[in-house]
């Protein structure tokens, strides 16, 4: 073996001086190469005595750095492979060949995973083949049973022990009676154990046993050793996969929750109110390489959105500018914003007349408009030859709507669109239906557990249900997922399922998440249960979780979590802060931005009144309904001034002109500004001799 060939167990007492060293100095240390020099200030004095204490680091010359010593580059040399290695729960067979030519020679990685009997080559390799070699090894009753099953897996000059590897073990049956009770206690275990603790497995045996059990399963693919990322510490334990299959081979429906806290608003319709108010006030303007908006503009938006409770930050469909181009993504398809150019020939979004009228309609209403889709079932196309033709044909309506994917039906996830075939025939809405439909409508249930649960039971990937059918399983033809199997399809349906819930049915409210001691919980919304087709009508709570105080200073103050408070004050007040305390300030330019995108004194004030804990104070609606009075909307129009030379020329353009100019002077004529009316009057007053400079 290259780096992992050591004295396990005084590996392991080194690595009680590791855990003590800072993160910060584990990370400059791993990066250290052999004749390199690292600043002795990066290490705490506390530090740099445990490292030369154990003789592993050394001073240089001038004594103002530090360097790795020969004693110390096998233990650091076996720290680096095990963090260039680390070992995912999804493990594939592409990380198993990396493990393997990271940590042994080609003709011993050869050996091993080539049977004599099938004569299998690397390529032919899968996991259940180190999952059989467990139980092989366990089963196995004398040491004449391990040395034959040994020596199949070893190349045929390394049959007998050399200084470079140690091998045979399984001449000695102590060895092969702790390396079967390691195995058995690993196969216990729900992940990876700290490397530090292995003695601790084995009470009661010589550590000479237990550094050759050690060595022995990790030569022969036993036993993975591996970093955990965060913390780089060592870590060893069975193949990552092997105890993720067998979890979830064990896993139930979970039990309902209790949460501490919980989050519902619809915030992409939110977010979409803001940016068509944003818009009315001041076009947003386009960078013009492409189609992102200049940042000045974006920071305006994302910090005018709904913002999430800090501990759903990760789940709020990414990052705040992710939430501003889906807003302006929706807006576009709905034809409430559109590309325009400014009098400096900038590209800008506006607001179009459909976007005024859509700030006008109540908040179900507009909800409804982006949710209706969702409920009716896919229409039947024409079937054409190829596939990718077959995805342009079949756009979904839904999506063109509000997230703008190709799919056949709005309920096939796009994680799953590529590597499967005949989708379009599986009902993946009766799939989310049974994942999200509870008996108690008023029940939490653990969301990563939930999702595990139905990856198992019910997934149409696998053509399983517990309940009926989903219809035909889709045909998987990609080669990476036909060779890890079922797992990996467990994790495409898991992956699908959290993207839709996460992406596409939190931001439109159909979900309700909660915490419960720092564990993400979910229920079905009512709007969710409309969106599915199981409702004919959603309810929509707008009540806030506490009190919201507009105090005389015009400053609001919220004593809970109310997004739907939260979203009227955007679009009517200035944001001022986060979370609780005094968030938003009503003052005349705010009003005025939400008189120019169309809201009238009298919804400001109702709304104002309706959010209000405690009576809107006089002052403030005096002045409120003041700022309003002061705006008024005017027109602005092109159009043409024609300046004739004389009265008789004036009256010729008159003429041709038509009904549409009006005489403001003798010899001033306002034409319409139209470019194609200027160009047909030219054509007209050409044939008549008088031409336009």
């Amino acid at each position: 073996m290259k780096t992992l060939n050591l004295d396990w167990v005084k590996f392991a007492d080194r690595l009680q001086l590791w855990v003590m060293l800072s993160v910060p100095a584990r990370v400059d240390l791993l990066e250290l190469k052999d004749g390199q020099w690292l600043p002795r200030q990066l290490f705490s004095v506390e530090e740099e005595k445990i490292l030369m204490s154990e003789m592993l680091l050394r001073l240089s010359p001038n004594g103002k750095q530090v360097g790795i010593t020969e004693l110390g580059k096998p233990f650091f040399h076996a720290l680096r492979s095990m963090k260039e290695c680390l070992l995912p729960r999804d493990s594939n067979v592409d990380d198993l060949l990396k493990y393997l030519e990271k940590h042994f020679h080609p003709q011993e990685y050869e050996a091993l995973l080539t049977a004599p009997t099938k004569k299998k080559k690397r390529n032919d390799y899968e996991q259940p083949l180190v999952e059989a070699w467990v139980r092989q090894i366990t089963a196995c009753k004398s040491v004449e049973d391990a040395r034959q099953w040994e020596r199949i897996h070893l190349p045929p000059e390394q049959t007998k022990p050399t200084p470079q590897d140690p091998a045979p073990f399984f001449d000695d049956p102590d060895v092969l009676h702790a390396l079967q009770r390691l195995l058995n206690e690993a196969n216990k275990w729900r992940g990876p154990a700290v490397l530090r603790d292995i003695a601790a497995a084995l009470p009661n045996v010589a550590p000479k046993i237990i550094n050759r059990a050690v060595m022995a399963g990790v030569r022969y693919l036993l036993l993975f050793v591996s970093m955990d990322g965060p913390s780089l510490e060592p870590i060893i334990g069975l193949w990552p996969a092997i105890i993720h299959q067998r979890i979830e081979s064990n896993i139930a429906m979970p039990s309902p929750v209790k949460p501490q806290e919980t989050f519902h608003a619809p915030f992409l319709v939110e977010d979409m109110l803001n940016t068509l108010v944003a818009a009315s006030g001041e076009p947003l303007r386009l960078l013009a390489n492409n189609y992102g908006l200049y940042q000045k503009d974006l920071d305006r938006l994302a910090q005018g959105n709904l913002p999430m409770p800090g501990w759903l930050a990760d789940k709020s469909a990414g990052e705040h500018e992710s939430r501003v181009y889906a807003a302006i993504h929706a807006c576009r398809n709905l034809k409430l914003l559109k590309e325009v150019t400014d009098d400096r020939r900038r590209r800008c979004y506006d607001i179009t007349p459909a976007g005024r009228d859509w700030l006008g309609l109540e908040m179900k209403e507009r909800l409804r408009a982006l949710i209706e889709p969702w409920r009716r079932l896919p229409e039947k196309k024409k079937k054409v030859k190829y596939r990718h033709a077959q995805l342009d044909a079949m756009t979904s309506e839904a999506y063109d709507l509000v997230m703008g994917h190709d799919s056949k039906s709005p309920w096939i996830p796009e994680s799953i669109g590529y590597g499967f075939s005949g989708l379009e025939k599986v009902d993946f809405r009766a799939a989310f239906i049974d994942c999200l439909l509870q008996e108690d409508r008023e029940a939490f249930f653990p969301y990563s557990e939930l999702l595990q649960y139905h990856c198992r039971a019910n997934n149409p990937l696998l053509g399983k249900r517990v309940k009926g059918s989903y219809g035909p399983t889709p045909r998987c033809y990609h080669y990476g997922r036909n060779k890890q199997g079922e797992t990996a399809l467990r994790e495409d349906w898991y992956q699908a399922l959290g993207t839709m819930i996460e992406k596409t049915m939190m931001p439109l409210g159909a979900v309700e998440f909660g915490n419960t001691k720092g564990q993400y919980s979910l229920r079905l919304h009512s709007i969710g249960r409309y969106m599915l087709g199981l409702d004919d009508d959603f309810s929509l709570d707008t009540r806030p979780q506490g009190d919201v105080i507009i105090q005389p200073n015009f400053e609001v103050v919220f004593l809970g979590h109310a997004p739907a408070a939260e979203a009227v004050l955007g679009r009517l007040g200035q944001r001022i802060g986060h979370g609780m305390g005094a968030l938003f300030r009503l003052t005349r330019e705010s009003i005025l931005t939400a008189a120019a995108a169309g809201i009238r004194a009298d919804d400001a004030l109702n709304q104002l009144t309706q959010i209000s804990s405690k009576p809107l104070p006089d002052n403030v609606r005096r002045e409120v309904a003041g700022w309003f009075a002061t705006t008024a909307m005017i027109q602005l129009r092109h159009t043409w001034i024609v300046e004739a030379p004389d009265e008789p020329t004036a009256l010729r353009v008159l003429a041709a002109a038509g009904k549409e100019a009006r005489q403001l002077t003798p010899t001033l004529l306002e034409l319409p500004g139209a470019k194609s009316k200027k160009t047909e009057l030219a054509r007209k007053l050409k044939k008549q001799g008088v031409f336009i400079m």
